[in-house]
């Protein structure tokens, strides 16, 4: 044996470590998305422990006299024992009995809370629980590999598991998912070839040397192009497809994520549960992205003697991609928690949320109904609550006291108030919030001497992008001469106001931050790029300012007595803060659903006031000392509420009207549809003719044209039977093309002479000229049956989504 069929051996799998390989990159990729999706702190050896529970199904697989059942026991008491061991429990527990009865304990607790119907979270158990899915998804991936050489059903089930994480996952490893693809399409292109040579090898066929390897290469190759081809593809996705792609694929999830209490993506364990739901807003984090679809369908009912908008959550950390709240995350640091739930503060309805910055504010008492559950717990209300009539969790920070004592709960900084229990569809609570009445001029003096807790909402990414959006806000204020942060505010509250809005944009290029392309490029948008806009510019100019989310004020129903609010008009909008009057709105999106912020120039009563004591920041203001409100006539209030009568929505304040503005076309997909076609039909072309040319390489002009021949009439449906001699065929194929009959004839003769006769004279030119008018047939024919086919596939698939539609009617 010389040394290329050495290396040949060598290299050419026999019991499958190729496609071991393969696979592991594969699972080793899924894995991967699931650590990047930040799940839980101690999920981070999961590659390591799958590409054990790989290793372990690889060797258990050349056993093959052992049971199947037998091996999956050995591979699953393996799989607890190491995974067991990889968990950070209490350092003192060094011996594996003692982890064992830790975990099982935790584990009979788990238990009997479920069986009482009570939530519970047990965070050791979930890295438990993660770690071992992780084993079980290697040791399954090689074992259906190579036990069954069902290469197919391995790339499926990795793919579940990958679709999953990226359902729930925020933000969501997109590198992960493009490598997984790859080495799940190399992975089939390997097996398929390996069947193959089986079949080869029991035929005792001869095979080229280093044919795998070639094989390999093109398979390469191949997936590849698909790869680059899809990535050409259009990733935008509407909201509405979006969300019911997720309503489908969370109910099994969130079913048991009610009972188990599980954490959601991007989070600790230990966050508030969860229910199916539409009117949702992510805890952790939001990536920007294009095109904005909302259902129609009401999601709150709010009496209130005034028209507010109704804040969900706000976000402090802007990652140059999208939105992150790390108001949690914080206060787990400053309590020394061992999960951001346990750092949340609980408020129940006799409770009082004493407020910082209280100055100018009124309180005012909304009563709000649920029309849709709430999967992520959180309750609407009008800005800065004070009292609640149902207990919350509120996610807030906390402000160390100079003695070292316990640290007290900063209310002011707060981002999210869940409800304690599951927030059902039809709860319906009682708020009263401190509403600003503060005026322009009090604004206007306000101190810049900004608190500490404020500095994280001047947090900007290092990016040349941010200094292009300085340098935008400095050039806007200096051409208004704006110097306090009010008119510095306002300036850009009008800019943006002065770009159209558009819920239909693009999605912002993967490599360009979406804000800056929204200023500089698009120059159109919807609410969250203008919100996220005014957050940025105003930070850069060292104002503390913060994204929030929630929804517009609605529309009042007067038979209900109550502001209508829909999902369409879920909205997020800034809120900047200043020394005294707390968190302010303002409204930068140009769109009819808004309300802008009306405030007085002046202080009330300050022109028929002329004593100087009364001239200033704070001069004849009614409400300039910090609330202190009576809660017992508030309570009356709130309890009358029914029978009081809402003041009707304000209209907008819209000061540069949408039908003043310049149009802006929109962008067409047409071109890039067009082109994505073009590239595809030159693939298929381009594949088509590699694969001929492949099958006639090497042929001499006879043999070569008729072997053309033959495959263009397969592809049109006149296969050649096994048991039909060339002449025999033709005369068939001419039944079909009675035009070509002698040129089949004589094609025919010609392959049979060069193939048979040891002397054959033939014109390598005449032949191709007689095979051309026939190919050109064949070709038409086959285009036409392929066409043909594609057509009744999809009416075939049309009226299955038909009947299964009217059966979910029904």
């Amino acid at each position: 044996m010389n040394l290329s069929q050495r290396l040949t051996k060598a290299l050419t799998p026999g019991w499958g470590l190729l496609s071991w390989l393969i696979a592991v990159l594969m699972v080793n990729f899924v894995l991967s998305s699931v650590i990047e999706s930040r799940w839980a702190n101690g999920l981070v050896d999961l590659t390591i422990v799958g590409i054990g529970g790989m290793v372990v199904g690889g060797l258990l697989t050349r056993w093959q006299s052992l049971p199947s059942m037998v091996a999956h026991l050995i591979g699953l008491i393996t799989g607890m024992i190491w995974c067991i061991l990889q968990i950070n429990l209490d350092s003192r527990l060094t011996a594996f009995g003692d982890r064992f009865n830790e975990l099982f304990i935790r584990l009979l607790v788990l238990i009997r809370h479920v069986k009482l119907g009570e939530s519970s979270e047990d965070y050791y158990l979930f890295i438990f629980g993660g770690l071992m899915l992780a084993w079980l998804l290697g040791y399954a991936s090689i074992w259906l590999l190579l036990r069954h050489q069902w290469s197919w059903r391995v790339v499926l089930l990795n793919g579940l598991v990958l679709m999953l994480n990226l359902t729930y996952a925020s933000p969501k490893p997109k590198a992960s998912f493009w490598a997984f693809l790859g080495a799940g399409l190399l992975l089939v292109v390997f097996e398929t070839f390996r069947s193959r040579q089986r079949r080869w090898n029991a035929g005792a066929l001869e095979q080229q040397e280093w044919l795998s390897l070639r094989f390999l290469w093109a398979g390469l190759v191949a997936c590849v192009s698909l790869l680059i081809l899809a990535a050409l593809l259009p990733a935008s996705i509407t909201n509405a497809q979006l969300r019911l792609l997720g309503d489908r694929l969370s109910r099994p999830f969130n079913s048991i994520q009610r009972v188990l209490h599980l954490p959601g993506a991007g989070e600790s364990v230990g966050a508030p549960r969860a229910a199916p739901n539409r009117a949702n807003f992510a805890n952790s984090s939001v990536t920007l992205g294009g095109a904005r679809v909302a259902t129609n369908r009401v999601v709150l009912e709010v009496k209130s003697t005034r028209a507010e908008y109704w804040r969900a959550n706000a976000w402090d950390f802007y990652n140059g991609r999208g939105w992150e709240n790390t108001t949690g995350t914080l206060a787990q640091s400053q309590l020394g928690t061992s999960t951001k739930r346990a750092a949340l503060t609980s408020i129940g309805p006799d409770n009082t949320m004493i407020q910082i910055d209280n100055t100018a504010r009124e309180p005012l008492t909304q009563t709000i109904t649920l029309r849709q559950a709430r999967g992520d717990q959180q309750l609407p209300a009008a800005t800065t609550p004070l009292t609640w009539s149902v207990p919350v969790l509120v996610q807030n920070t906390y402000i160390k006291t100079p003695g070292g004592e316990e640290p007290i709960p900063n209310f002011t900084d707060s981002s999210i108030y869940f409800n304690q229990g599951d927030a059902t569809e039809g709860m319906t609570y009682t708020v009263v919030s401190l509403i600003s009445v503060a005026d322009k001029q009090s604004l206007r003096e306000s101190s810049t001497d900004y608190p500490a807790w404020t500095q994280r909402y001047l947090q900007l990414p290092e990016n040349p992008e941010m200094r292009q959006i300085a340098a935008l806000t400095r050039q806007i204020l200096a051409a208004q001469d704006a110097r306090n942060p009010y008119d510095k505010a306002a300036v850009i509250e009008q800019y943006l106001r002065s770009m159209p809005y558009d819920d239909q944009i693009p999605s912002p290029p993967a490599d360009v931050d979406p804000i800056a392309n929204f200023l500089f490029n698009l120059k159109r948008g919807y609410c969250d790029y203008f919100a996220g806009s005014m957050v940025l510019m105003l930070r850069s100019q060292g104002i503390p300012a913060r994204w929030v989310q929630g929804y517009a004020t609605g529309e009042f129903d007067p038979e209900l007595g109550a502001y209508v609010v829909r999902d369409t008009i879920a909205h997020s909008w800034p809120e900047v803060y200043f020394t005294g009057y707390g968190w302010q709105r303002f409204e930068p999106t140009p769109a009819g659903y808004v309300t802008v912020p009306r405030r007085p120039e002046l202080p009330p009563n300050i022109a028929a006031n002329s004593e100087e004591d009364d001239i200033g920041p704070n001069g004849g203001i009614v409400n300039t000392a910090p609330v202190q409100p009576d809660f017992e006539a508030l309570q009356e209030l709130r309890d009358e509420l029914a029978n009081q009568t809402p003041a009707p929505t304000p209209p907008p304040n819209v000061l540069l009207p949408d039908e003043d503005l310049a149009p802006v076309p929109a962008s067409s997909p047409l071109l890039r549809w067009l082109l994505i076609l073009v590239a595809l039909a030159a693939l298929i072309a381009a594949s088509v003719w590699l694969f001929v040319q492949r099958e006639i390489h090497g042929l001499r002009p006879a043999s070569r044209a008729y072997a053309l021949v033959g495959q263009l009439a397969q592809w049109a449906g006149y296969p050649q039977p096994a048991e039909r001699t060339p002449s025999e065929y033709a005369e068939q194929l001419g039944k079909h093309m009675p035009s070509q009959r002698n040129a089949l004839r004589k094609l025919s003769d010609a392959y049979t002479s060069e193939k048979y006769s040891r002397v054959s004279k033939i014109d390598p030119h005449e032949i191709r000229n007689t095979a051309r008018p026939i190919n050109q047939r064949l070709a038409r024919r086959a285009f036409r049956r392929t066409g043909r086919t594609l057509v009744e596939y999809l009416g075939r698939q049309r009226q299955r989504w038909r009947s299964r539609s009217s059966q979910q009617d029904d």
